[in-house]
């Protein structure tokens, strides 16, 4: 495969006549221009040049070559200088992997202010729970909340939100509410099963730690079931803060245990290289990082 930094020093070189002024000229060793031919000449099986002490001739495949090479050449530049553009002007669209659950209250805002920004742009928005690389999968940015799967795209970290254990004053009406962690057993527990269990609940006060294995009585796929379930008197569970903080205001849940903590959770913006994001997806990062410093 021709390498064009070599192929433009071959033109220059046949253009020029001579190794000495070429070398010169581009303050460069004669040795180094005879290693850029001879690498040519291997990559594409055929002699160019007849280099003698006192003359440079073209062979007849030289001569082939010079005659297409300055097209291939300026046919590159311009390929290159109109994809720069490209990546440079932000256009086109913009598609984005969103958590199902956190995206209808975190993100709808944010993207519809973008959005409003950016009316030259499309916004391709899929809702989804499962962890994903976008780099294989043909999307700019995934949103996902929770520590990061294994995926070989960059994680950016947008924001952090906490965990409450929580259940139903309808609930807790039937019965002694927790005092520690380990009354837990003696309740009915609900759970979240999603691409990674979430079985283990790691309790932690100022003193101690204390991880609880679940026993749940209900196992639910979908967060915002879960919630309905634990507002309905189900039982208790654990809920992320930007789920369950409208219902704890409104009276609807109770934060059960406030002395012991779970740990917070990052929200990640999964995408390639900044280098290699389009501009349009560039711009879609940093209005999300700004959005979540502002708030």
């Amino acid at each position: 495969m021709l390498n064009l930094e070599d192929l433009e020093t071959f033109v220059a070189i046949a253009r020029g006549g001579s190794l000495t002024r070429v070398a010169r000229s581009r303050g460069v060793a004669q040795t180094t221009l005879g290693r850029t031919v001879d690498r040519l000449e291997r990559s594409l099986g055929v002699q160019l040049l007849n280099r003698t002490p006192r003359a440079l001739r073209l062979t007849a495949a030289g001569e082939s070559l010079l005659a297409r090479a300055e097209d291939l050449l300026t046919s590159a530049r311009t390929t290159e200088r109109e994809l720069v553009d490209l990546g440079r002007t932000p256009g086109g669209a913009v598609r984005v992997s969103l958590c199902r659950a956190y995206a209808p209250i975190a993100l709808a805002q944010p993207l519809a202010s973008w959005a409003a920004h950016n009316p030259h742009l499309r916004l391709d928005v899929v809702l989804e729970q499962r962890w994903l690389d976008p780099s294989v999968e043909g999307v700019d940015l995934a949103v996902r909340t929770g520590p990061p799967m294994s995926v070989t795209s960059v994680a950016t970290r947008l924001t952090t939100y906490q965990h409450h254990l929580c259940a139903a004053p309808s609930y807790l009406r039937g019965g002694p509410a927790p005092q520690s962690p380990s009354d837990l057993q003696a309740h009915r527990l609900l759970a979240l099963r999603t691409d990674r269990p979430w079985t283990r609940w790691p309790f932690r006060n100022a003193n101690q730690v204390c991880e609880l294995d679940v026993r749940a009585t209900v196992v639910v796929d979908d967060l915002h079931m879960l919630m309905r379930l634990t507002v309905d008197g189900a039982g208790m569970t654990v809920l992320p803060s930007y789920l369950a903080k409208p219902e704890i205001d409104a009276g609807r849940l109770r934060v059960l245990l406030p002395e012991w903590k779970l740990p917070d959770a990052p929200v990640l913006a999964l995408h390639a290289p900044r280098r290699k994001l389009t501009a349009a997806a560039r711009g879609l990062l940093a209005f999300l990082e700004r959005s979540f410093e502002r708030g």
